[in-house]
């Protein structure tokens, strides 16, 4: 609908990546903050391990973060090859 209305590819593109980003960021904080809780009360329950492991939290947040954008880039793409005319006569 928005190329129907005039908004070019590349900002629809970009919109929809970093919308799906925006969200990924935002469970990723929620999953932070959990993570950091749990481990915290594993090293109480379990002494011997660490808290928290830094390496793995940026990892994570990194293939998480990769996945996201290549799993919004496919179907953004898809649509944007789309012709908008074509589709609203259509209907």
């Amino acid at each position: 609908m928005r190329l129907a209305l005039g908004c070019d590819r590349h900002s629809l593109w970009r919109l929809a990546i970093f919308d799906q980003l925006r969200t990924v960021g935002i469970g990723a904080a929620v999953g932070i903050a959990l993570a950091f809780a749990a481990g915290r009360l594993l090293s109480f329950v379990l002494p011997e391990i660490s808290g928290v492991d830094p390496i793995v939290l940026r990892g994570s947040i990194v293939v998480l973060a990769a996945t996201a954008a290549i799993a919004a880039a496919v179907p953004a793409s898809r649509v944007l090859s789309i012709n908008p005319l074509a589709l609203l006569q259509e209907t």
